[in-house]
């Protein structure tokens, strides 16, 4: 007897040997677990199955002929329940139960069978599993974490930005001291919601191969709830913990967080991600390390607008804040972020750095992307006429023309929201204005009216922007015409399509550099042999007129969402504006005002300062904050466009005139719209072409800030000294000759601040 005890023991011990070395293996941190997970088992199953019916049917065999026939039935029950660890050795007779080699292939493939419905729990929940303990073990023994990323739902924005945010950590110095969590929620399988609770709890304990991939290349710690946070009661408080039973997460931001919590809520629902932010913000665990000097941020995904910015308003203290993600708003700001697709790149300059060339443009969807489209052709399409002189400034030739087949459903909040601007319309009753700068047009782009709009006027247009929802449509719209531009355009010289592409698609980017070759061999050709060409070989990938914009993987990223570059460099603008302004004062001797930087001002018109904490801010001072937010952001971005026609026009003079440019002699007086030389002790008067060149590129300036202004819907009124935040009034929106040199001043401090051509 004991030998044989011994035997089972060894064989005890050797399985949960097995068993151990299975989890081992099953981490991430190996591919064993991949090749597990991808694993099919239909096959092993079928023949494991086909075994156990086998044994059974023949351990049921009692002599007669149609036994074998008669025991099928249970033999196939029984041959089910060889993978549930039911092992009926009773149903096996007496002349095979004593058989030694029929019970060694009766627990060989009892033992097979075991094996796979591991492989399945393995397969299916092995990694929830694992993923759950190295949660627990993080957060009992894993301390000190200056910075914490919690990501609410595994979501392919999810996936982008946290791989970005490890990379940027993991090119920092304290790389090991910052902890990624996702955190995957029951809310990621809403699709399922139709199907039966068992169905879709099974569909959220597993994890999709797909899914696995994503997890496993982030390397980041995960967890799972089952719970949603839309059915909180509006009173708990103990959210993470209580409702959620997301304990570990909790332990992790009491003990470990020590400086920074960022909590993202990146799903397509914009009303569940506002909910869950409102929510989540007064979770006890998060307030306590607030409370402690900690700061909690929360990233929502959602529209950009003044009815979701409601929780970015309300700030609850300093140290807690909402940032809303707009992923359209961002997708335009990256495209201002490109310099050689600023409309000026696109237009004819003059020597004195007016435009000489019109300025039309195509705009094909009206949905968010297409909107903040048109926001950014109108203000940084603004340039001087031709002809234009101080006392008659006017804005070269502008036209924008917007296809929709929703028009009528989304052209009135445009039209409302920026009455200044008077865009002409093709809805029936309403008024028509042959001189709008923009045309909204109810027209569908694979419709017949717009086909022959399209080929009507594909010689004139010089800027398309495709922003539909589908991708493949967009690829579609800038290829149809570019063939329309091929087919009737002299040239290609001040012509560009942008389409709109969200993921990364092989095939997309493919076709775009197909085409973008066909034309750079088309320009190479030989005029007697246009067939044929020796210039652009099958490899080249020349920068042509189809260029790809708002892709997820440019705008979910670490620089965009977290560290704000384009916000950081609007702050670095203000700062150099002030810096410079305060020098001039002080060279002029007059009283110079203090800098107020970029988050004191926002702690003072959001009422955060200690004279007016605990009180709720005024509209006029939220108003005002947005606004000149903006202006600066604006002017960081159309530095490059300033630049531009300064270097063309500056191209066009003397080289004794091109040197006073670039001289510190050169000066503006505080005030003053005339630029002189000095040497120290006296002042000279600069060369004519100078000073105007200075004046349009002022001009310039002044015909942006209009331009973004009444896409704010201000609207002028009162002298220019006036400004009324809630009523949207601006003295200022009148045209240049019409404002005092004071003034206009301020247009020439931007532009001397963009050419960096003040005296220091």
């Amino acid at each position: 007897m004991w030998p044989l005890t011994g035997w089972s023991l060894a064989l005890a011990v050797a399985v949960l040997l097995l068993a151990l070395l299975m989890t081992y293996l099953a981490n991430d941190r190996y591919r064993t677990f991949d090749k597990l997970s991808r694993m099919r088992l239909v096959w092993p199953f079928i023949i494991v199955w086909t075994m156990g019916f086998a044994v059974y049917d023949v351990g049921m065999y009692t002599g007669e002929p149609l036994s074998l026939l008669g025991y099928v039935p249970m033999a196939i029950l029984h041959a089910f329940g060889i993978f549930l660890l039911d092992s009926d050795v009773s149903a096996i007779h007496d002349p095979f139960h004593n058989d030694w080699l029929f019970m060694c292939f009766f627990s060989v493939t009892h033992l097979a069978a075991a094996i796979v419905s591991m492989m399945f729990v393995i397969k299916h929940f092995g990694f929830n599993v694992i993923a759950g303990l190295k949660m627990t073990l993080a957060s009992l023994f894993e301390s000190n974490r200056p910075q914490v990323y919690v990501f609410w739902g595994l979501t392919d924005a999810t996936a982008l930005l946290a791989a970005s945010t490890r990379k940027h950590h993991l090119e920092d110095a304290l790389a090991g001291k910052c902890h990624i969590i996702v955190v995957r929620s029951s809310d990621d399988h809403a699709e399922d919601s139709s199907r039966n609770a068992m169905e879709h709890l099974f569909n959220f304990l597993s994890l999709k191969g797909k899914d696995i991939d994503k997890l496993q290349n982030l390397k980041c710690l995960t967890t799972s709830t089952f719970s949603s946070i839309d059915s909180l009661d509006t009173k708990e408080t103990d959210i993470l913990g209580g409702h959620l039973r997301l304990r570990s997460l909790c332990r992790i931001i009491k003990h470990s967080t020590t400086q920074h919590l960022h909590v993202f809520f990146l799903s397509n629902d914009e009303e569940a991600n506002i909910k869950s932010v409102g929510c989540m913000r007064r979770n006890k665990s998060i307030q306590e390390l607030v409370g402690r000097g900690g700061q909690a941020t929360f990233y929502c995904r959602a529209r950009h607008n003044s009815i979701h910015r409601v929780i970015e308003d309300e700030l609850l203290s300093e140290r807690m804040e909402v940032k809303i993600v707009d992923s359209s708003r961002i997708s335009v700001d990256l495209l201002k972020q490109q310099e050689e697709l600023h409309p000026v790149r696109y237009v004819d300059v003059e020597p004195d750095a007016t435009v000489s060339s019109p300025f039309n443009a195509l705009v094909i969807g009206f949905g968010e992307v297409g909107q903040d489209a048109v926001r950014f052709l109108y203000e940084f399409g603004a340039f001087v006429a031709t002809g234009s002189d101080n006392e008659h400034v006017n804005r070269s030739s502008f036209h924008c023309q917007v296809v929709d087949n929703r028009m009528n459903q989304l052209a009135g909040p445009f039209v409302v929201n920026a009455p200044s601007i008077r865009p002409a319309t093709t809805m029936p009753s309403d008024v028509q204005s042959p001189l709008a700068h923009i045309e909204l047009r109810h027209q569908d782009c694979n419709g017949i009216k717009f086909s022959q709009w399209l080929e009507s006027n594909a010689s004139t247009l010089n800027y398309v922007i495709i922003a539909t929802n589908d991708d493949v449509q967009n690829i579609t719209l800038a290829v149809r015409v570019l063939k329309l531009a091929l087919r009737y355009r002299k040239n290609l010289k001040n012509f560009v399509i942008l389409a709109q592409a969200h993921d990364s698609q092989e095939h997309i980017l493919h076709i775009a550099h197909h085409f973008n070759r066909l034309c750079a061999a088309q320009c190479h050709a030989d005029a007697n042999d246009p067939a044929h060409q020796r210039h652009i070989t099958s490899d080249d990938c020349p920068e042509g007129p189809i260029r790809l914009f708002g892709n997820d993987r440019d705008i979910y990223t670490y620089d965009c969402i977290i560290s704000e570059e384009l916000q950081n460099r609007a702050k670095y603008f203000k700062h150099k504006y002030d810096t410079t302004v305060r020098s001039m004062q002080l060279r002029a001797g007059v009283p110079a005002y203090a800098e107020t930087k970029w988050d004191e001002e926002e702690r003072d018109l959001m009422q955060l300062t200690p004279a007016y904490r605990g009180f709720t801010p005024t509209y006029w001072g939220i108003a005002r904050l947005r606004r000149t937010q903006s202006q600066n952001l604006a002017n960081s971005l159309h530095e490059s466009t300033k630049i531009w026609l300064f270097n063309k026009a500056k191209s066009q003079l003397s080289p004794k005139e091109q040197e006073l440019l670039s001289s510190e002699m050169l000066c503006r007086p505080l005030g003053k719209t005339e630029y002189q030389l000095t040497d120290g002790t006296r002042l000279m008067q600069v060369a004519p072409r100078v000073q105007h060149l200075l004046d349009v590129l002022a001009q310039t300036e002044h015909l942006r800030w209009s331009a973004s202004h009444q896409l704010l819907g201000y609207r002028q009124d009162g002298d220019e000294k006036h400004k009324d935040e809630v009523k949207l009034e601006h003295g200022c929106l009148i045209e240049w000759q019409y404002l005092s040199p004071a003034m206009q001043s301020n247009d020439y401090n931007v532009v001397d601040l963009s050419l960096g051509i003040v005296v220091k």
